[in-house]
């Protein structure tokens, strides 16, 4: 479920909230006195040289792809970092 970030706009009160889009739906229905603000959705939680770095697992699934996709007419351009 996503979470969702709303304004009061009665108090200027920021909240965060954990809710189905149905949910919001019927929350910002019944609250007109609340507005959604929009942000920016946390990807990924590891940065390496201002790049998200997969984890070590995935990593083995890229090479294991590359490797057996690699020998085509075309070289593969799978990054495995």
């Amino acid at each position: 479920m996503p979470t969702y970030t709303f304004r009061n706009i009665d108090t200027n009160e920021v909240t965060t909230e954990f809710m189905s889009m149905s949910e919001r739906s019927a929350y910002l229905t019944d609250n007109p006195h609340i507005r959604q603000e929009i942000s920016s959705a946390f990807i990924g939680d590891t940065v390496h040289q201002g790049q998200l770095k997969p984890s070590d697992a995935f990593r083995d699934v890229l090479r294991e792809i590359k490797r057996a996709h690699g020998t085509r007419l075309s070289p593969s351009t799978i990054n495995t970092f």
